[in-house]
């Protein structure tokens, strides 16, 4: 018993974090429109997207000085919303957009 509870331990530590009751494991796949930008995180479906918006300008720092945007599907993102809440589902593309000043 004790052998399992350690063995269950290590395989759930090798997870990015923990998924509580109605959370999901998903990927979403960042582009940009002028497709300098392609990249795939691991997030939850309750993950606000502002957090994956920091992640973003915290990899590719060249997009922090810019006026932009994400969409996906067809809408535009709010990103203090959660994914779920964005209708962003598993493997969906979402499209830095950015502003023309």
């Amino acid at each position: 018993m004790i052998k399992e509870n350690k063995e269950l331990k290590e395989k759930l530590s090798r997870y990015p974090f923990e998924l509580l009751d109605k959370e999901n494991m998903m990927s979403v796949i960042f582009t940009s429109s002028e497709q300098k930008l392609h990249c795939s995180l691991i997030c939850k479906n309750t993950t606000k997207f502002i957090k994956l918006e920091e992640e973003i300008c915290s990899t590719y720092p060249e997009y922090k000085e810019n006026d932009f945007f994400f969409t996906s599907n067809g809408n535009v993102i709010d990103k203090y919303k959660t994914l779920e809440e964005n209708k962003i589902k598993n493997n969906d593309i979402i499209i830095l957009n950015l502003r023309d000043l």
